[in-house]
């Protein structure tokens, strides 16, 4: 995965164990893939409010991928 090199190449302080590693990377494939799964499904339905939950949910998971994503992003570079 793409975000793998952001740990493993971590300055400074104290790198992540592979199986921290593991979990991250668990993490963040799964809440991707809640997101895929979302955009499908939107696509797929006619209702309205339905259509509307399904892309905030989706948007949930992306925002939370962000986050982490950026922090783990943040602690690679040392910084806060």
């Amino acid at each position: 995965m793409a975000h793998t090199k952001l740990v493993k190449n971590k300055k400074g302080g104290r790198k992540m164990s592979p199986k921290e590693l593991m979990y991250v990377e668990d993490t963040l494939a799964h809440i991707k893939f809640m997101k895929d799964k979302c955009d499908h499904a939107k696509g797929q339905v006619t209702d309205v409010n339905l259509k509307k939950l399904i892309d905030k949910v989706g948007k949930k998971n992306q925002k939370m991928f962000d986050n982490i994503y950026a922090l783990v992003a943040t602690a690679e570079k040392g910084g806060k």
